[in-house]
This record gives structure tokens, C-alpha cells and sequence, in this order.
């Protein structure tokens, strides 16, 4: 009785063993079905050059991308065929896939069409500006792959009511200028709104460009504060642009026409070099903090010219801190890791700005090694039991090792809120709003005492 009990478990073992086997197999079968599906959607759909969007995905994407009555925006890049040989297109497709992916962003699409033809898609709810600038931002960034801009041609056009997504394409090609000479702009649009839009853009960098060289790019300076002490820590460096009429404008205003028109590595710098003969006549514990564009990541010769600014107006690097926004951080990661950790073997300082405005996980920023997480005040709004979100980046915080600033803290309950909630710096407007001066928090030192005389 017992061998033959021996015997029948034996055998419900193999069975057992044959059903799990077989389940395995089917598994493994489902799955590569299933990834020949993928793979089948995958070359129907995207380009396998480049893994963009092919022409067909791109025509899906524009007919869903309109907004109410507002019409999606198509731009296309050309290249120059007799120009640029099959060889040196199909060479430039991987770069020009990169920075195409890049500045499509979350909300617009990047796709291949064929060989030598690039479109950047944007939805409905783009304005004349907003497309005008992307196609300026377009050629920027493809001309120095190109060494000059007569082998380039950029095509812009917002779709009418009754236009399908094949024939907004259409009027993006159509609008490519022919090929141009030497230094000509290689940029056209279809359209008179777009027209006059691109007018006045031209008028703007040319004004903008004009000012950086005449140094009325000036620096305003916000404090940074130690909320526990009232300590005053340093100070954020931002830009204000002082036009012909003397009239002092926002970086809402100008920084975007800045990195359309090539000119934000250049405004950056004057900023800097005005930034810096304020700092020399500052306490040595003050530091100041400058934002990155996205755009300055890709200069090789940022770093040494920013230290070299530095030591050249005898300010230790490690004064400086500057600011990445975590959403520019998602495309060309692998740049922006060696830009800083470049700034941070000098001794330059790098703050994670809108920390959590992006979706990187964790572990990819735990990489770069940041020196403090920034924030804005409106995240505190869901500070509690329902939705703890910045109770989450108090604790990634935790996890990075740095501290967190608060800007936007305009009281004082606002100040003590965001100590409570785990940040240890802040800065907005109770402390003391951007000013091209700062002697008067020289002779106070302290911000704290500074409000209190205030109240």
C-alpha cells in the first residue's frame, strides 16, 4: 500500500511537473506573440532609423490633436539633397532625431517622413508666437549639425478648420524657402498671421541681441533664507531686460525669444559677468545662484568659460550655484551628466529646480548628485494627509542627502509651513522682492530681524 502510494505521488508529481512545463511554454509562446505584435506595430507605425514616428503616426497624431476650435501646428525640417548626399543624411538622422525628440517635449510629436524630412507636431492651443518660436528653435538647433544653414530649410503652418492632417503637412513643405545663400534665413511660414509673427520675432531677437551687447541685461537679485534662523544664505541672479525705451521687462518676455534666437548662452554670460562684480563686495558666506537653459547644456565650452568668469572677477566657483529644471534633464540625459559633473569637479554647485514638475525616476537623479532640490510654494498646497505631495519630496529630499528651497513664500505662515513641512530654505516675496541692490541686506544681515522691523 505504501509503494503503491509511493508510486502515485510520484506520478501526480510528474504530472504536476509535465502542467507546469507545458504552462511555461505557453507562457513563453504568448509572449513572444505578443512581442511580435509589438515589433509588427512598432515598424508600422515609427521609423526604425531613428525610432521617431513615421509619416503614417503622424497623420494619426495631428488628426487627434485638435483642441475645440483650436488647430494643430505642423513643422517640417528638409534637408537639401543636393546639398547633402544620401550619405551625410542618413549619417545626420540619429542627431537630428535626438534634438527633434527634444524639443517636440511631452505635448508636441517628433517623426521621420523619409529621408532628409523631419516634422515636429504640436497640438491645438498653440499660438502664431508659440509655433514661429519652435520653428526658430528648430533651425537652431539642426544648423550646426549642418556647419551652415544653405543645405537647411524649416517650413511652418497652423491648420485651418477644414485642413486634414495630410494637408497641413502639405502647407509646412510648402512653406520651405528655397535653398538660400550663404546666411540667409532658411525659415518660412504659410499664412499672414504667422507672417507678421515671424516679422516681429526677427524685430525682437535683433533688439534683444543689441542689449546683450550694450550689457542692459541686468541682474536682480532675490534673497535666499535660512527659515529656521532668517539667516540671509545668498541670493538668485535674475534677468530683466532694459529696452530702448528705458522700460524694464520680465523674463517671461524674453527668455524664450532668447533660446529661438540663439542667444541665450550669450545673455547668460553678460548676466554672469554683471552678477559676479555685485558678489566679489559681498559677506564670502553669501552665495548667489544663476538658471540654466536647457539649450547651454549641449555648449562643450560652457563650463571652462563660466569658471574662467568666475576666477577672472575673483569669485571662488563654489559660490555659484546654478539651476537645471528636472524636465530638462528627460532628453539627453547622458549630456547633461557630464556637464555636471564637469561644473561640480570645479567646485560649481547644481540645484535641481521644479523638482517634480518631471517624471525621472529617482534613482536616474540620485545619479547627477544634486546639491539642494528647488520647489515652488503652490506644492504645499497638497501638503496634507489627502495628497502628502510634498511630504513625498521632503523624503526624496531625505534620500538625495540636500536640502529643499521654497520659492513663492509670500507670508509668514507660508514661511513656517514650509519649515514644518521639511524644507530648510526659502525665498519670495516676505523676504524681500528681486532688486538690482542689496547693500541694504548688507547692513541688516539678517532678513528675520529685517521683517520683523517691517511688521
Amino acid at each position: 500500500m505504501v509503494a503503491f502510494l509511493a508510486v502515485f505521488g510520484l506520478a501526480g508529481g510528474l504530472l504536476a511537473a509535465v502542467a507546469w512545463l507545458r504552462l511555461r511554454a505557453l507562457q513563453g509562446e504568448l509572449k513572444r506573440t505578443n512581442q511580435t505584435r509589438a515589433d509588427a506595430v512598432r515598424l508600422e507605425m515609427y521609423c526604425p532609423v531613428t525610432g521617431l514616428a513615421n509619416h503614417r503616426r503622424a497623420i494619426d497624431w495631428l488628426a487627434l490633436a485638435r483642441v475645440g476650435e483650436d488647430q494643430p501646428a505642423a513643422i517640417v525640417a528638409a534637408l537639401d539633397g543636393e546639398h547633402l548626399g544620401p550619405a551625410a543624411q542618413a549619417a545626420l538622422a540619429g542627431p537630428i532625431a535626438d534634438r527633434l525628440a527634444r524639443l517636440a517635449g511631452d505635448e508636441g510629436l517628433a517623426a521621420r517622413l523619409g529621408p532628409g524630412r523631419y516634422l515636429l507636431a504640436l497640438p491645438g492651443g498653440c499660438d502664431t508666437a508659440g509655433v514661429v518660436g519652435r520653428a526658430q528653435a528648430l533651425h537652431d538647433a539642426l544648423a550646426p549639425l549642418l556647419g551652415d544653414e544653405s543645405g537647411l530649410g524649416i517650413g511652418a503652418a497652423l491648420a485651418g478648420p477644414a485642413d486634414s492632417a495630410e494637408e497641413l503637412i502639405a502647407k509646412a513643405e510648402g512653406a520651405i524657402p528655397p535653398p538660400p545663400a550663404e546666411g540667409a534665413r532658411s525659415i518660412g511660414v504659410e499664412g499672414r498671421d504667422l507672417e507678421r509673427t515671424l516679422r516681429h520675432r526677427a524685430i525682437e531677437a535683433k533688439a534683444l541681441a543689441a542689449a546683450i551687447v550694450e550689457g542692459r541685461i541686468e541682474p536682480f537679485f532675490q534673497p535666499l533664507v535660512e527659515l529656521g534662523s532668517g539667516q540671509v544664505l545668498g541670493f538668485e541672479v535674475l534677468a530683466r531686460w532694459r529696452d530702448d525705451e528705458g522700460h524694464v521687462r520680465l523674463p517671461s518676455e524674453f527668455v524664450s525669444l532668447a533660446e529661438e534666437a540663439g542667444l541665450v548662452g550669450e545673455m547668460y554670460f553678460a548676466l554672469l559677468r554683471r552678477a559676479v562684480a555685485e558678489v566679489r563686495r559681498w559677506p564670502f558666506e553669501w552665495s548667489f545662484t544663476l538658471n540654466l537653459s536647457p539649450l547651454q547644456l549641449a555648449d562643450a565650452w560652457l563650463v571652462e568659460r563660466t569658471v574662467q568668469t568666475l576666477l577672472k572677477a575673483g569669485v571662488a566657483p563654489g559660490r555659484l550655484e546654478l539651476e537645471i529644471s528636472e524636465r530638462a534633464l528627460e532628453h539627453g540625459l547622458d549630456g547633461a551628466r557630464r556637464t555636471i559633473a564637469a561644473f561640480r569637479q570645479r567646485g560649481v554647485r547644481i540645484a535641481l529646480d521644479n523638482f517634480g514638475s518631471g517624471r525621472m525616476p529617482l534613482c536616474e537623479l540620485a545619479q547627477l548628485e544634486f546639491d539642494r532640490l528647488k520647489v515652488d510654494r503652490a506644492v504645499l498646497d497638497g501638503g496634507d494627509d489627502k495628497n502628502p505631495a510634498f511630504g513625498m519630496i521632503a523624503a526624496a529630499a531625505h534620500y538625495l542627502g540636500v536640502p529643499v528651497v521654497v520659492q513663492g513664500i509670500e507670508t509668514r505662515a507660508g514661511a513656517d509651513e514650509a519649515q514644518l513641512q521639511g524644507a530648510a530654505i526659502g525665498q519670495g516675496f516676505l523676504f524681500g522682492r528681486p532688486d538690482p541692490q542689496t547693500e541694504y541686506f548688507r547692513l541688516d544681515g539678517s532678513l528675520a530681524r529685517r521683517a520683523g522691523g517691517a511688521a
